[in-house]
């Protein structure tokens, strides 16, 4: 139950804020913005490798079920989502408004 509301509540940020988001006018800072298109990919690398290291190490316990993929599909699919709001910010900082 507590997954299923995370990842409704992460899709209702996300969708929300795509609807609503302007472009995003950062400082230009290229160290910042290479960490932070650097976490974007490391999230959903991370995330990933959570899930294929669970689900070989522990196949034997696995239930598949109709909610039970759906809840992996939100979840992995929710992780996409947040390394797409990384990577818009991460290149927002390499974009950025020089200041004079």
């Amino acid at each position: 139950m507590a997954l299923t509301l995370a990842v409704v509540l992460i899709q209702a940020g996300y969708w929300l804020g795509y609807r609503h988001q302007a472009s995003l006018i950062l400082p230009r800072h290229v160290v910042p913005g290479h960490l932070v298109l650097y976490l974007a990919r490391l999230n959903f690398i991370f995330a990933g490798g959570v899930f294929s290291t669970v689900f070989f190490a522990r196949y034997d316990q696995v239930i598949f079920s109709l909610h039970g993929m759906a809840l992996l599909f939100g979840i992995l699919f929710s992780m996409f989502c947040v390394s797409l709001d990384l990577e818009r910010i991460g290149a927002a900082f390499l974009r950025g408004k020089v200041s004079s």
